[in-house]
């Protein structure tokens, strides 16, 4: 597992943000200069970026996907997660040249250093959000199921299942199955299981 990484709030995989906004805002992480934590692009050209190296859109159609992106981006600007220049540009548009700059998050309640090997392991903001969450829940030896899973990343729950199924046999994920014992007054315990993500 390579050192670098992005620091993740806790409460971000707590439903403060959806799955794409914490998709996009991994990704201006990893974007952002080193030395003024401020990106200047568009869009069109973050969303280029995106499908260009992570090979992911979120629309079929080039103009679709860069406004999607433009959504998103306005979404964390409205959360005080981000601060948007426009220059002047009354209207955030897919192809309007924006300087983003990442805001001070509070991360008393806790945070996960969520290492870059862990992103390239997923497909969409979906898997990246499940990934996120099964990687803090490790760090403790938590039990969790795909009910939590769905709840947390706004995921369809068959969509979650059918996501965990893929991962576990691509070896992304490793399951280690919950026990099942009876306890003292005769009644079938079903543990939960715990999953780990595979990083090296």
């Amino acid at each position: 597992m390579n050192d670098y990484y992005v620091v993740i709030p806790n409460y971000f995989l707590d439903g403060e943000v959806t799955k794409d906004e914490l998709y996009i805002y991994y990704i201006i992480q990893r974007f952002k200069s080193c030395v003024d934590y401020k990106v200047i692009i568009s869009s069109m050209l973050l969303a280029d970026y995106i499908k260009h190296y992570f090979n992911f859109k979120f629309r079929k159609q080039r103009s679709k996907n860069a406004n999607k992106v433009a959504e998103i981006l306005k979404s964390l600007k409205n959360k005080n997660i981000i601060s948007i220049d426009s220059f002047g540009a009354e209207e955030i548009l897919f192809d309007t040249v924006i300087e983003i700059k990442l805001n001070k998050l509070d991360t008393r309640k806790g945070y996960e250093k969520i290492y870059y090997s862990v992103f390239d392991l997923a497909d969409d903001p979906g898997e990246f959000m499940i990934l996120c969450i099964i990687y803090r829940y490790q760090k403790i030896s938590s039990r969790i199921n795909y009910s939590y899973l769905a709840r947390k990343t706004g995921v369809n729950y068959k969509v979650v299942s059918r996501v965990m199924q893929k991962m576990i046999n691509e070896g992304e994920i490793t399951r280690v199955q919950g026990r099942r014992y009876y306890d003292d007054n005769g009644e079938l315990v079903i543990e939960k299981n715990r999953y780990y993500v595979n990083v090296f």
